[in-house]
């Protein structure tokens, strides 16, 4: 699974993963990351202006693992300005982005690699997911729907990956519609 881009030293997905004052479950988050089964990533921390331990935790991240960078945004921009933020600087051929209170299985990234790789027609591919508690105990399965649904609900949700030209077709992420920028961009995307 790799290509000449991946030879020459860019990443074959960037994970971005936007934070404001999240330190509660962000090593967690970025645990998750470094666990994964598939190890051509980076991961970009967008650090929003944070006044929690947030910038501590992001700091040790990156003295831990070269492929975690981080940038801070000095004034808080929300999510939507944060995630184009941190995709301007990505470099790999697949994108994604989590959040602080989220944790992927250690094979999420590489199914989904191997999904989009498999299949050059598609562009964006996305999984079913389980809630947890503070514990990381399973509260429930979340089963999601097929594509066709996208009409009547943000069914793309908490793990998904897709291609660098989504983004860049799409121009990222809609600053003006804060809390409703992931719904936009798949309907935009679809």
């Amino acid at each position: 699974m790799s290509s000449a881009a991946d030879q020459a030293g860019s990443p074959a997905v960037s994970i971005v993963l936007p934070v404001h004052n999240g330190a509660r479950y962000l090593a967690g988050s970025i645990d998750s990351c470094r666990a994964q089964s598939f190890a051509d990533w980076e991961l970009i921390v967008v650090d929003d202006a944070s006044t929690d331990a947030t910038p501590e935790i992001v700091q040790q991240a990156v003295a831990k693992d070269p492929r975690i960078r981080s940038i801070r945004n000095e004034t808080n921009l929300k999510l939507p300005a944060s995630l184009n933020a941190g995709f301007a600087l990505a470099r790999g051929r697949f994108f994604s982005w989590t959040s602080d209170d989220n944790r992927y299985l250690p094979g999420a990234i590489e199914a989904m690699v191997r999904a989009l790789e498999s299949s050059p027609e598609i562009a964006i591919v996305y999984c079913d997911y389980e809630i947890i508690d503070a514990r990381g105990a399973v509260v429930r399965a979340e089963r999601l729907e097929g594509p066709e649904h996208l009409a009547y609900g943000n069914m793309i949700r908490a793990c998904f990956l897709y291609r660098r030209e989504v983004h860049e077709a799409l121009g990222g992420y809609r600053t003006d519609l804060y809390t409703a920028e992931d719904y936009d961009f798949w309907l935009r995307a679809s």
